[in-house]
């Protein structure tokens, strides 16, 4: 660290003292830090007013000035797997980091699903994983259950039950797993409605047009191997019994042009698409591609799984 910068940071140590003041954090306290863009927890050693004294987790002592940040205090362990929180409300103390780490935790035990509040947080596994019973959330109470999907289709369906219209709202970054988790939801909401024809009719018809509605909806991104890049709104229709009756489908495409090729410098922008996924159908089962004609879509940047091993193995 050169000299000018130890001298800035002395001098804004010094106004901080002087004008600021922070909360008491007790020896032993654990405390989370910024530390090379990730958070980092660290137990306290000692406090002069807004400077804080730590031992970070591999060892290393960190000055914290609290009098320029906020304090992130760390939880205790929770009543979830590996210690985590199945709600993150349940928190004494709810911040990023905090957030962040309980996801991990829970991420890694193949628990994808954490509530917080009457929103549900998914984690893309990236792997099929076990599903729960569906039998089990029916007519329970919304978070006697663990984290899933069904949860909250069964608050929806509860609460219709008083003539209320209900609204579920799936959002999330490329590839988090919008599409399967209303998969689920639709799956459970049909059997929750009596299933019968009109849930089967129901579920095969979508399932039907769901290739059609890929091939010219979806596009690789440098995320998202078959991102969906069109907005879906799906109705449900029920009786005064709760029994579904019919639904319907409405689409609205994002972006109505593809790039062909990504230009130099952009590899990690995810909007970049790389042609409709309507290409791969025909292209990948071509018999005519030879090493001596190489494949156009290696040309333009192909981010399809199928493609890539149809390009080594030609």
């Amino acid at each position: 660290m050169g000299a000018a910068r130890r001298a800035a940071m002395a001098m804004r140590r010094s106004v901080s003292q002087k004008l600021m003041s922070a909360p008491a954090v007790a020896p032993g306290e654990r405390l989370w830090v910024p530390r090379d863009g990730a958070w980092v927890k660290g137990e306290v050693l000692a406090q002069a007013n807004t400077l804080v004294t730590l031992e970070l987790e591999d060892g290393a002592e960190h000055e914290l000035d609290l009098g320029f940040g906020e304090l992130h205090r760390a939880n205790g362990p929770g009543g979830g797997v590996g210690g985590s929180y199945d709600d993150a409300t349940a928190m004494r103390h709810l911040n990023e980091p905090e957030l962040l780490s309980n996801l991990r935790a829970r991420y890694l035990a193949d628990e994808a699903y954490t509530r917080v509040g009457t929103v549900l947080v998914a984690v893309n596994p990236l792997k099929a994983i076990p599903q729960p019973r569906m039998r089990a959330y029916a007519d329970a109470a919304f978070g006697s259950e663990a984290p899933h999907p069904y949860d909250l289709a069964e608050l929806c369906f509860q609460r219709l039950q008083s003539g209320a219209p209900q609204a579920l709202v799936v959002a999330g970054e490329s590839g988090a797993g919008k599409t399967e988790t209303s998969k689920i939801v639709l799956a459970y909401l049909a059997w929750r409605g009596g299933g019968g024809d009109a849930g089967e009719s129901l579920s095969a018809a979508l399932d039907a047009v769901a290739p059609a509605l890929e091939a010219f909806g979806n596009a690789a991104t440098s995320r998202n191997p078959n991102s969906s890049r069109f907005g879906k709104f799906l109705k449900l229709y029920f009786d005064g019994d709760g029994r579904l009756r019919g639904g319907g489908l409405e689409t609205y495409l994002l972006e109505v042009a593809r790039v062909v090729r990504q230009a130099p410098g952009r590899a990690g922008k995810a909007r970049d698409m790389v042609n409709f996924s309507l290409g791969r159908f025909p292209l990948v089962s071509a018999d005519s591609w030879t090493s001596d004609h190489p494949s156009e879509l290696s040309k333009r940047g192909c981010f399809f799984p199928d493609c890539a091993r149809a390009e080594r193995s030609r």
